[in-house]
């Protein structure tokens, strides 16, 4: 990260949410009094059923909607008073669509570096962001192949090679294991959490997968409607709270002192005792 630090950009321990609100129409709310604190190389997971609000926290953070209500902080920093360039420069979204535009990956990675390019255009530095981002992701491979040649999997890590270009503190990542089967999602887990670790990154990540969220997680959110219904590390968050919000019934496995969610059918939980 070139020596960035959250330190050096305005004190703190990481980013803080506080009682957000956000309302798309101004009259429908659709998320409501969401607060949790995301530490540096740490992965916050937002948790929750498909449609709520996951997404829209992410937005509001990323500076793409505004919040009707509450704070949202990195370090000492405030970031709803900063311009979107500004903020640029400090966080990197990675929505859940990738953009299949027709360019080479290299420079679809090398738009990352916008936030950070005056009107020379990219230089030596911009191009040396871009290939350390996919080496990073083991993907410097991919340079020269154009974005719909690629895989769905090859589409969302190159996505993330861009917000890594983009040189954050802040990654924020909206679904990123969907569509994807369960090796690839497992493998790309493990790499976020690795990079995350290496760079100090707060990432802040969402997804409706609560078999594999739980285990790759430091913090988790758990969100129903729009609503926080629990905060915590993810041993915290028990098996009631998580069948209430996804309405199904599940049990609980513990390995290596994480949890594993496993879905309990139907026919079995209407067993008696």
């Amino acid at each position: 990260m070139d020596g960035r630090s959250l330190e050096g950009q305005g004190g703190g321990e990481g980013l803080e949410v506080e009682d957000l609100a956000c309302s798309y129409d101004g009259r429908r709310t659709v998320v409501e009094g969401v607060s949790f604190k995301a530490r540096p190389g740490g992965i916050t997971l937002l948790l929750g059923p498909i449609a709520s609000g996951k997404t829209t926290i992410l937005r509001c953070i990323a500076g793409v909607l505004r919040p009707s209500r509450g704070r949202i902080r990195l370090g000492s920093m405030d970031l709803q008073r900063m311009r979107q360039r500004e903020r640029a420069r400090l966080i990197a979204y990675v929505p859940q669509q990738v953009s299949l535009a027709d360019i080479y990956v290299i420079d679809a990675v090398l738009l990352g570096r916008l936030p950070h390019l005056g009107l020379t255009g990219p230089g030596d530095r911009d191009y040396e962001a871009a290939w350390r981002a996919l080496r990073t992701l083991g993907i410097e491979e991919l340079a020269y192949r154009r974005l719909p040649e690629l895989s769905g999997g090859q589409l969302r890590l190159v996505a993330i090679a861009r917000a890594l270009a983009q040189d954050p503190l802040v990654l924020l990542l909206d679904e990123p294991t969907s569509n994807l089967d369960i090796a690839t999602k497992v493998r790309l887990l493990r790499l976020i959490r690795r990079i995350t670790v290496e760079r100090g990154l707060i990432t802040v990540a969402s997804t409706h997968d609560v078999v594999v969220g739980l285990r790759y997680s430091d913090e988790v959110v758990l969100v129903k409607n729009g609503r926080p219904r629990a905060v915590g590390p993810p041993e915290s968050i028990g098996v009631d709270r998580i069948s209430d919000t996804y309405g199904i019934g599940v049990e609980m496995l513990w390995r290596d002192g994480k949890p594993l969610v496993i879905p309990v059918p139907e026919e079995d939980s209407r067993k008696p005792g």
